[in-house]
């Protein structure tokens, strides 16, 4: 398979990702200042957090796959790290930042207690002992961790293998240890059993090449099932883990589904899936307007329109950001970058 093969099942798959992410929260936020979401139907947002699972997978196999026949060499691994940190920082330090001094003028914008937050943390998504202020921005730390560690890739395949593997073990062995094992914030995320998914995405990458077009269609069902099979089951959210297998599942069973021609996807799910790291980014603060602007409308106080406004305005608007603003500074920062290089 060839580095630039693209597949908007993956793209597809990360916008379900990331309104599973904008349900659970409006859901929150919902019942935080409108009012109680039935108990009926709150399990079914409840799960939405599970997209971040669903994203940690994509992001391994995104990555893997992108970067697999990358020469090994120093010019590989700079415009690695600069394609990171172009994708990443740009679109996101404008919300991060806007936060940051949301929360010094108005500190009763969170319904949460955010009064303590990590200037490094919220800015550079390094590791510290408070909290980022952009409450979902504890991922992107996680994705920075293992951007860092796939530079080893391009130092040596083999060397890369290795880590990854003396990784998984560790990780492994800390959780067997339990809570208490650290206190260090840096080694509290590194040892984090998510961080698991990530080398689940790149297992998915390395079956995608070295195997024959299997049966899409049956994988995409193992998938599928065992993920309503897990949710059933009440103690598998103590072990989120679990849910990687069947997400890798689903996206072994995409991109087979695609190459065989069997799988018709719409243009705006591929659309919401371009846009799903902006929609990621700016829905939670998003939800505490309008959650607000609903609890207090007369005639649309009710839980109903806090979820309807909640996720529908946060797509709406993550779709906008992403065309006016995150691609526009992605395009600026490549452009000043590449001045850079060649001065």
């Amino acid at each position: 398979m060839k580095h630039t093969e693209k597949f908007d099942s993956l793209q597809v798959f990360r916008g379900l990702a990331a309104l599973g992410v904008v349900l659970h929260h409006s859901a929150i936020s919902t019942e935080a200042f409108v009012e109680k979401v039935p108990d009926w139907l709150y399990p079914l947002f409840a799960h939405g957090f599970l997209g971040v699972d669903f994203f940690f997978v994509l992001s391994g196999f995104i990555i893997m796959t992108s970067h697999y026949n990358d020469e090994k060499s120093v010019a590989s691994l700079k415009s690695y790290v600069i394609k990171r940190f172009v994708r990443i920082f740009p679109p996101y330090w404008p919300v991060s930042i806007s936060v940051i001094i949301g929360y010094f003028l108005l500190p009763e914008m969170s319904q949460g207690p955010r009064g303590e937050f990590s200037l490094i943390s919220s800015l550079l998504l390094l590791p510290d002992s408070a909290p980022p202020a952009l409450s979902v921005a504890w991922t992107l730390i996680h994705e920075m961790m293992f951007y860092i560690i796939f530079c080893l890739y391009f130092i040596s395949k083999r060397l890369f293998i290795i880590f990854v593997i003396g990784w998984s073990l560790a990780i492994c062995i800390m959780a067997w240890l339990g809570e208490g094992a650290t206190t260090s914030p840096l080694m509290l995320r590194l040892f984090n059993p998510i961080n698991l998914e990530f080398v689940l995405g790149i297992c998915v990458a390395y079956l995608t090449r070295s195997s024959s077009n299997r049966d899409g269609t049956a994988l995409a069902f193992l998938g599928i099932s065992s993920i309503v099979l897990l949710l059933i089951w009440p103690f598998a959210l103590e072990c989120r883990i679990l849910f990687g297998l069947p997400f890798s599942a689903l996206v072994l069973g995409g991109v087979f589904l695609e190459r065989q021609g069997k799988l018709a996807l719409p243009p705006l799910m591929v659309l919401m899936g371009d846009a799903s790291y902006s929609i990621y980014l700016i829905h939670n603060p998003l939800l505490s307007l309008t959650s607000r602007i609903v609890g207090r409308s007369l005639g649309f106080s009710s839980w109903w329109w806090g979820l309807f406004a909640g996720a529908v305005s946060s797509v709406i608007a993550g779709t906008l950001y992403h065309l006016f603003i995150e691609k526009p500074l992605i395009r600026m920062f490549r452009h000043r970058i590449n001045l850079m290089r060649s001065a």
